[in-house]
């Protein structure tokens, strides 16, 4: 996750647009087969959805499967 985007990703939204993301959390482990990913392009627990808090949260998880650690969101941008 590259950070700098995401004001950028909300300027871009039209009101009433939605945002459908998923990218890994720090949790994510690695394997012979799973090259590491740059810590500082993992999340924190609840960053995704507290970077869009000002939109409408219509779904957001955070899980692991199979060695796979990801937040998922889908929102709204608000109409103004």
């Amino acid at each position: 996750m590259y950070r700098p985007l995401f004001p950028m990703i909300k300027a871009q939204l039209r009101p009433g647009g939605w945002l459908v993301y998923e990218t890994l959390t720090i949790h994510q482990t690695f394997g012979p087969d799973r090259p590491p990913a740059r810590p500082d392009f993992l999340l924190q627990p609840q960053e995704l959805k507290e970077t869009f808090a000002d939109f409408e949260l219509l779904f957001y998880a955070e899980s692991s499967h199979n060695q796979r650690a990801t937040a998922q969101l889908l929102a709204r941008k608000v109409a103004t």
